[in-house]
């Protein structure tokens, strides 16, 4: 059920919406508005004040770490905007975790993702002979190298993501709220 309202929720398809305590948005240019979702200080003020903001900011961080596992360098950022606007997170807390794969980070999770994608796509490690020369048949060799990244990066995105989740949830348990000061 859960994978089912997920793939609803990020293709945009039509679909019945309830509005329990949403701001009407009627007459905003639209500018503003955007601003105004993008605007960082929303999001730490929702984070000082406790509540489930803490969790879907931890949940905004996961899926930006799951998005700059993927093989879309370019369009990391239009990607996790995307999913930040159809899952009703906070753009920053996405963004700011799909830039885990800046260097030296990235390179390391592309050559872990390519050779886990190949270890279960051809049960074999990866050796020597598999990137063999740079010759007129450059195309023919990677487009199986893409497919093993590609595999690779879903499973290891999904395993860094609940890492990240699970680490961002305890970080952010950790900021008192103001009340309590």
């Amino acid at each position: 059920m859960h994978a089912r309202l997920l793939t609803r929720a990020l293709s945009g398809w039509r679909h019945r919406q309830y509005h329990a305590g949403a701001e009407a948005a009627v007459g905003q240019p639209f500018w503003s508005g955007f601003w105004r979702w993008l605007n960082p200080m929303r999001a730490w003020r929702e984070l000082r004040q406790g509540g489930a903001s803490r969790s879907e900011m931890a949940a905004g961080i996961a899926i930006g770490v799951f998005i700059a596992n993927l093989p879309a360098y370019g369009v990391q950022t239009l990607l996790a905007l995307y999913a930040a606007r159809r899952l009703h997170l906070h753009p920053a807390a996405v963004v700011v975790g799909s830039k885990i794969s800046t260097p030296p980070v990235g390179p390391i999770l592309i050559v872990a993702a390519v050779w886990l994608g190949h270890l279960l796509l051809h049960g074999s490690r990866l050796t020597r002979a598999d990137f063999g020369p740079i010759n007129a048949h450059l195309f023919a060799r990677m487009a199986p190298m893409l497919l093993d990244w590609l595999v690779g990066s879903v499973v290891i995105g999904a395993a860094m993501a609940v890492a990240a989740f699970a680490v961002a949830k305890a970080l952010f348990g950790m900021t008192g709220t103001k009340d309590e000061r």
